[in-house]
């Protein structure tokens, strides 16, 4: 085999071989951005599905991606293009066409290969390099009117000198590595007028994949929806309502949250030991668990419905005084309590009850203090009378001196004592009576 001789090209395409296998090496793929195929859903769709100002979920980029860039035409000029259709992006200084001028390859006042490579969206510098295949050299051939442009970190941008101060060595290829976040990448991608976290509201973080305020209601990229969760919302009131001899209570349940609420379950106690509850003219759901109505509902209570549950009690006639109780509402997801439901049922009569000391039989005994008074202290005037051989004497009239000292007479054997008239308070209605029998220094009071 014949010698062949080696020419600038083939230089160059040695020198790209190498380069290509030394990255692969060092882990780094030479060719368009990495991209990891995932189903779209509306949590990394990039679109805002439910109108609430977020897209998507937050995700932060892998800082050693190993996502590359590069320049590798063999010319000069190719990334003086690149950095000049930066300008309206980043506002730097262009690179000037005349008198003609490239990029540097030494750094003199910053690192203009790096910056270039932030300007391409990319971390780091893995490989520069100054020959041009097409020029077959590595600057300019005379310095010339020609110059060069740089980075000058100290001014934050490009500026250009003349060649011919400087080793006349130009940049034409350039390999850049680990792709930047939107949140770092020195541009304002959601066009907001900020850039980069922290000045971007919208990024989390400097790794965060985008400058848009994210969706909070998404988790993970995989999550199907950017709605937010249903929330199970129940609103109670009850209301209670005398009718006739029944009194009947309401409990309203409204569904005012964003989630449908499969059942409903109520404990209400019974609120006076005299009432007494009427399945019949109750909701059918309900029924009396020794001292609790309980009502169990499996009908599904929709988004933005009320659904009323009545129970009915009867006997309120012989209920007196106010009470009150609190229904409890078992929903789905929590449970709810309505606020306590007062009901007055009027006054109540009390017969007096007590004891006396009689200390001997067939002599006067003297009873203290006898009166009837209702529960708000009130005195209620009574009839007394006295009765010996099972014939009644009136023995004092209380209606105008309603409390006092009362003999009963030697021989008596009863004192018995009435309302002179039924009381009406209210719903409550009757008479209370009382009798005393005198026995052998013994005597109590006998119920009604």
């Amino acid at each position: 085999m014949k010698n062949k001789k080696i020419t600038p090209n083939m230089k160059f395409t040695i020198k790209i071989t190498i380069l290509t296998l030394l990255l692969c090496a060092l882990g780094i793929t030479i060719g368009t951005p990495n991209t990891h195929a995932q189903a779209v859903t509306e949590c990394n769709d990039g679109i805002d599905n439910d109108g609430d100002g977020g897209i998507d979920t937050m995700t932060e980029i892998d800082p050693n991606n190993g996502e590359v860039r590069s320049w590798d035409t063999g010319s000069p000029f190719t990334l003086r293009g690149f950095v000049n259709d930066m300008v309206p992006i980043f506002g730097h200084n262009p690179v000037p066409s005349s008198p003609s001028s490239v990029l540097a390859y030494y750094n003199y006042y910053g690192n203009t290969a790096k910056r270039v490579c932030e300007i391409g969206g990319y971390a780091r510098v893995t490989y520069k390099g100054a020959y041009s295949s097409v020029y077959n050299r590595s600057g300019w051939s005379g310095a010339g009117g020609n110059s060069f442009t740089m980075w000058n970190s100290s001014v934050n941008n490009f500026i250009t000198y003349p060649a011919s101060w400087f080793d006349n060595v130009w940049l034409t290829t350039l390999y850049c590595a680990d792709r930047l976040a939107e949140c770092q990448d020195f541009r304002d991608n959601d066009g907001d007028g900020q850039k980069d976290f922290p000045n971007d509201t919208g990024c989390e973080s400097a790794l965060d994949e985008s400058e848009t305020t994210h969706d909070l209601q998404c988790d993970s990229p995989a999550d199907t929806s950017e709605a937010p969760e249903p929330v199970e919302s129940l609103n109670v009131s009850k209301t209670a309502l005398k009718v006739g001899s029944q009194l009947k209570y309401t409990i309203a349940i409204e569904n005012n949250g964003t989630k449908e609420v499969s059942s409903i379950g109520i404990t209400d106690p019974i609120p006076n030991e005299d009432l007494v509850f009427n399945a019949g003219a109750s909701d059918t759901s309900c029924g009396q668990s020794g001292t609790d109505i309980v009502c169990s509902d499996a009908t599904p209570l929709t988004i933005g419905t009320t659904r009323n549950y009545e129970i009915v009690f009867d006997n309120i006639a012989n209920a007196c005084g106010s009470f009150s109780n609190t229904a409890t509402i078992q929903g789905e997801d929590a449970s709810y309590n309505s606020d306590p439901e007062i009901y007055d049922a009027g006054i109540c009569i009390e017969c007096y009850e007590g004891s006396i000391d009689n200390g001997q039989d067939d002599q006067p005994t003297l009873i203290g203090i006898v009166q009837f008074t209702d529960d708000a202290g009130n005195v209620i005037p009574p009839d007394i009378t006295t009765s010996s051989n099972r014939s009644a004497i009136r023995l004092k009239d209380f209606a105008s001196q309603p409390s006092g000292e009362i003999t009963v007479p030697t021989g008596a054997t009863q004192l018995r004592g009435s309302f002179a008239d039924p009381k009406d308070y209210s719903d409550n209605t009757g008479t209370c009576t009382f009798r005393i029998e005198v026995n052998r220094g013994e005597d109590q009071w006998i119920a009604p």
